[in-house]
């Protein structure tokens, strides 16, 4: 049996450094962390050298080109919904 955690984001005001520290504390127990990107790969071996070997990227397959922001239909339906802008 294979002990392994999947952290798709952090949170970095939540504990000190968010899930990734979390999950380093706990690396020696685990077979292998799995991350959705580099950066959160760098992140984990930031935080603890030791985790290096054992992280894996598994990309979560978002299509950037197709989810674009888009400023003008934001500032559209937070005008229909009265919502204020800076909120």
């Amino acid at each position: 049996m294979a002990f392994v955690d999947y952290t798709h984001t952090e949170e970095p005001g939540w504990r000190e450094g968010g899930y990734p520290r979390v999950a380093c504390q706990f690396s020696e127990f685990l077979d292998r962390h799995i991350v959705t990107s580099n950066a959160l790969a760098s992140k984990f071996i930031e935080m603890n050298k030791a985790t290096a070997s054992k992280i894996k990227v598994c990309y979560i397959n978002v299509d950037e080109q197709f989810w674009q922001a888009d400023e003008e239909n934001r500032r559209r339906v937070r005008r229909e919904m009265e919502v204020a802008d800076d909120g």
